[in-house]
């Protein structure tokens, strides 16, 4: 993510100078190009900002189309783009040039300070949830009877993911017949409280009081849908998920 951030102010500096838009524009629109498709398939909401980003890109080198068909495709030879300026005495000129250089160092650097503090707040250094994490159902227990696992239940809990830090707690259920419901969490470690919310439907609340009998396992006791709950919960190692535990190398055969 560290290198798709740099590339998209790389391509914001490129398009500062005329000289440098289309191959600003064209690296904007490769870079657009994935951030569009990752907001699709990931169903990021801030699709539609993304997808404007890209037609702009598209727009800005779709202008020098002939250049770029001949010198890619058509093999043929191209002049260069003659670039009528937008200062024409030689000071104001020099002027203007410093101004965008000025512009786009300044551009670059409030993005890093940008990119720190958002990392700091929202970003994997921020302060995490106190039950951040993936816990799966040891037992299930409804209104005094034990409940065992079946495919398709759809009210017996499998899985419980929390997520978020201290600016936006959330989370979600997963039953055992694979159906989810999210939920926006908030956690009160002095009252030992989960209480729960449904972004669906924000009359839907509900808290449970939890406990840790180890550092493995978590107890929630509590009302849900008008049914008395206690489950068990055993904490699964993140680790075990193939992008979170695996670390960069430079080779592997």
């Amino acid at each position: 993510m560290r290198i798709l951030g740099s590339t998209e102010v790389l391509a914001g500096i490129l398009l500062l100078f005329r000289r440098t838009t289309t191959i600003g524009a064209i690296l904007s629109f490769a870079v657009f190009g994935f951030v569009e498709t990752m907001d699709f398939t990931f169903n990021v909401p801030v699709r539609l900002l993304s997808a404007h980003l890209l037609f702009i890109s598209a727009f800005l080198f779709l202008d020098d189309w002939k250049r770029l068909l001949n010198t890619f495709l058509l093999n043929k030879p191209t002049e260069a783009s003659a670039y009528k300026p937008l200062v024409s005495h030689s000071p104001g000129s020099k002027i203007f040039t410093g101004i965008l250089v000025i512009l786009g160092v300044c551009m670059f650097v409030s993005q890093i300070i940008i990119a720190r503090k958002s990392e700091r707040e929202f970003g994997w250094k921020a302060q995490r949830n106190a039950l951040y994490g993936v816990y799966n159902t040891t037992y299930f227990i409804r209104n005094n009877d034990t409940i065992p696992p079946v495919d398709t239940d759809s009210l017996r809990w499998k899985q419980l993911v929390i997520d978020g830090g201290s600016w936006s707690q959330f989370g979600a259920v997963k039953f055992c017949s694979d159906k989810r419901i999210s939920y926006e969490m908030e956690v009160d470690t002095l009252k030992q409280l989960l209480r729960m919310k449904s972004f669906a439907d924000t009359a839907e609340v509900y808290s449970f009081h939890f406990s840790k009998p180890d550092t493995n396992h978590i107890l929630f006791k509590g009302v849900w849908k008008k049914d008395s709950l206690r489950i068990l919960m055993s904490k699964y190692d993140l680790s075990n998920y193939k992008l979170h535990g695996e670390k960069f190398t430079w080779i592997e055969e």
